[in-house]
C-alpha cells in the first residue's frame, strides 16, 4: 500500500460527455471513463482524497459530482472535489494540499499496482520520482 493519500488528476479541456474522443478522459474503456478508471485505480493503492483540476465552467463539476455517487467510490469513501484552475493557487495557500500527491493526467490509464511499486522506490525526501506516462509522486 502507498503511503501516500492523495491523487491531483489534471483534466483537458472541456467534458463533452459523450464525446468519446481519442485522448478524452471521457472515452470508455471496458465501461468505465478514463477518469472513473484513474480514481479506481489509483484508490487500489491507498489514494482517499482526489482533487480534479480543470477549467471552471467545461462541465467537470458535473463530471465530479457524478463519479462521486458512483458506488464504488462510495463503498471505498473516497473524497472528490472539483477546483477551477484558477482557484489553485488559492488552495495551495491553504495548505490543503501540501502532503506528497500523485500528479495524474485525466486520459491516463494504468495498472493499479505502478503507485504503490513506485512510492516504495528509493528516492530522496523532497524528489520527484517521474514515471512514463504521466505519473508523478
Amino acid at each position: 500500500m502507498s503511503p501516500v493519500g492523495q491523487a491531483v488528476i489534471l483534466l483537458p479541456g472541456r467534458a463533452a460527455e459523450g464525446s468519446g474522443a481519442a485522448g478524452s478522459p471521457l472515452r470508455r474503456l471496458l465501461g468505465l471513463t478514463l477518469v472513473e478508471r484513474a480514481v479506481l485505480a489509483a484508490a487500489e493503492s491507498g489514494v482517499k482524497d482526489f482533487l480534479f483540476v480543470g477549467q471552471g465552467g467545461a462541465g467537470w463539476e458535473n463530471v465530479t459530482a457524478r463519479i462521486s455517487r458512483d458506488r464504488r467510490v462510495v463503498a471505498r469513501s473516497l473524497r472528490l472535489q472539483f477546483l477551477p484552475v484558477a482557484g489553485l493557487k488559492a488552495a495551495m495557500r491553504e495548505g490543503k494540499w501540501d502532503r506528497p500527491f500523485w500528479l495524474l493526467r485525466g486520459n491516463l490509464v494504468f495498472d493499479p499496482g505502478l503507485p504503490a511499486a513506485a512510492a516504495s522506490a528509493e528516492r530522496c525526501a523532497d524528489e520527484v520520482l517521474r514515471i512514463p506516462g504521466g505519473l508523478a509522486l
